[in-house]
């Protein structure tokens, strides 16, 4: 059953192992494929950076699995992190990607910080 979530995120690569992971597809466990650059709301990449950046919100249940072809096709070392939100306000985590292997962390909203901290004020206007 599909379930809202949201993913984003920046991931280090070279070219053609972008290449490769925007036309792979990921499959439902009913059989269905959807490519990955059709189920991902935007998928760019930054040649210079050489960093994939990549964005979805909605219904669906494919989002483990673009993590684990990210983890399958990154080829420059380094940790990287794709953003997790899911249907329930306290719902989301961090997915961390690395050549070969990932992991899922679920973290907990942050209270908000004491007045007296981090706070920037500004001068109200009326």
């Amino acid at each position: 059953m599909p379930y809202y979530s949201s993913i984003a995120g920046r991931v280090r690569m070279t070219k053609e192992a972008f290449e490769k992971f925007s036309n792979e597809a990921v499959t439902s466990s009913g059989g269905t494929k959807a490519p990955v650059e059709k189920y991902l709301d935007m998928l760019d990449y930054e040649e210079n950076s050489q960093i994939v950046i990549l964005e979805r919100s909605g219904y669906g249940y494919y989002d483990e699995q673009v993590v684990e072809l990210l983890a399958r096709y990154k080829d420059l070392p380094g940790i990287d992190m794709v953003e997790y939100t899911g249907e329930e306000g306290s719902d989301f985590g961090r997915y961390y990607v690395d050549v070969g292997r990932w992991c899922y962390v679920a973290a907990e909203p942050p209270p908000p910080p004491k007045l007296e901290e981090f706070w920037y004020y500004v001068e109200k206007r009326k």
